[in-house]
């Protein structure tokens, strides 16, 4: 079945990284085997994270939310509307 949320940064994971201007670097788990590797970075934001990143606690979105979402964005396209939900696009599968 489909996931309800998407866990991207695991609390476990949250102990070892630090954010940085666009991203978050996890660090690996067992660092003494990779101790060649310098683990510095000169952009970082934040080096004590403490929440995960997942989406679980997001309320989701409605109908209207999405669809404004979409297309203040651009991400739909003319020829793909969807009669049941004006506004709203659908992809077919290949």
């Amino acid at each position: 079945g489909e996931k309800l949320y998407e866990e991207l940064m695991s609390d476990e994971e949250t102990r070892r990284t630090v954010e940085l201007e666009e991203m978050f670097a996890v660090m690996p788990a067992f660092r003494s085997v990779y101790e060649d590797i310098a683990y510095d970075y000169a952009d970082i934001i934040n080096a004590n994270v403490t929440d995960p990143y997942i989406s679980c606690p997001a309320n989701s979105m409605s109908i209207e939310s999405l669809r404004n979402y979409c297309e203040s964005n651009s991400l739909l396209r003319p020829w793909q509307k969807n009669p049941q939900t004006p506004g709203l696009t659908i992809r077919r599968a290949a």
